[in-house]
């Protein structure tokens, strides 16, 4: 019962399974999609904490209501600094820095022709440090996520997890995780370069 049998097991609803190589995508997907972002994310979650001290003294100081006890999904929602932490990780430094996407229908942009068949890329890194959205674009401010700063932001303005249909699956899975393993280790360690 692990995830490669399942791969291997699932069918369509023709009775169809998967190829050996579309089995070894998914699992390949699976393994830096759903982790390597992650981890990725994690690495500058503690790089953020430990060159903003007061941050860190914060997240730490509301983890630390969970005493001893090994952070679940289900304390997730008393942790709001930490939601704050993640987003604005999340913001300052996406995992994937840029999406690329085909276009389907020929359309025009600022003036542009993008023909159908164009591939179109959009940065979350460039948008994500737009003066106009985020304040201070440069700066590590999880209080932003806080205070309404950012009450009624576009969904295009903030987009780690990429758009649309093609949003990644894993994304909630994946903020879930973060959340976890940083108040974990919060609870462990001392953040320092």
């Amino acid at each position: 019962d692990h995830l490669l049998a399942r791969l291997l097991n699932a069918r369509t609803e023709n009775g169809e399974c998967m190829s050996d190589a579309q089995a070894r995508d998914e699992a390949i997907t699976i393994l830096l999609a759903g982790h390597e972002t992650t981890a990725l994310s994690l690495t500058y979650a503690f790089y953020l904490l430990a060159t903003h001290p007061e941050c860190e003294a914060r997240v730490r100081e509301e983890v630390a209501q969970l005493g001893d006890e090994l952070p679940r999904a289900s304390d997730i929602a008393r942790l709001p600094y930490l939601d704050a932490v993640v987003r604005e990780t999340l913001r300052v430094y996406p995992p994937v820095w840029a999406i690329g996407r085909e276009v389907t229908t020929a359309f025009e942009l600022g003036g542009y022709p993008i023909p159908a068949g164009s591939q179109v890329m959009t940065s979350a890194y460039a948008v994500h440090r737009n003066p106009e959205v985020f304040p201070e674009p440069e700066r590590f401010l999880p209080e932003r996520w806080l205070d309404g700063q950012l009450t009624g932001l576009s969904r295009y303005s903030y987009f780690p997890f990429g758009l649309g249909p093609r949003i990644c699956i894993g994304s909630h899975f994946a903020k879930l995780e973060l959340s976890l393993v940083l108040a974990t280790m919060l609870q462990h360690v001392k953040l320092t370069l």
